[in-house]
């Protein structure tokens, strides 16, 4: 069973368990149309974006394309002097990788990349809530240069 760190009343976007640390990550959509992140346990989310003193919210929902019928999406988001990209991508032979990268504002690598637990991958099937991330702005470092490496 995949856990997700939404409230019961909210819709999972996106969610898995990752692979190195067996926290999870998770983008939540309220009732209210409002969207946060949320990264920890179940009884300790160590970070939520945005809080929830300010709802302003600056997500950004890119389309990936790769070569060979590979492509998939990032949510991003800036919280201080950190860059958060949630990515899911899929393609040929059942190629599958999910995860959540961390990059340092001014640097073009990752500072952590760490994928998801396949079998722990939850994604929203909502076309509502899928639409409404439709219309956040592109983040253009990553249309321009891709997904940043570690490398």
């Amino acid at each position: 069973m995949t856990l997700s760190l939404c409230g019961v009343n909210e819709e999972t976007v996106f969610a898995c368990t990752l692979e190195r640390n067996k926290k999870i990550v998770s983008l939540c959509a309220t009732p209210a149309s409002n969207f946060y992140y949320a990264y920890g346990r179940p009884a300790s989310i160590e970070l939520r974006y945005p809080s929830r003193d300010i709802q302003e919210i600056a997500f950004t929902r890119t389309h990936l394309s790769f070569a060979g019928n590979t492509g998939g999406y990032a949510y991003a988001f800036r919280n201080g002097t950190y860059k958060y990209i949630l990515y899911s991508i899929s393609g040929e032979r059942n190629y599958e990788r999910s995860g959540l990268i961390v990059q340092r504002d001014g640097s073009a690598r990752a500072l952590q990349d760490m994928h998801c637990q396949a079998s722990t991958v939850v994604e929203t099937e909502n076309d509502l809530t899928l639409k409404a991330t439709y219309q956040w702005s592109r983040d253009s470092e990553i249309e321009s240069t891709g997904l940043p490496s570690l490398r």
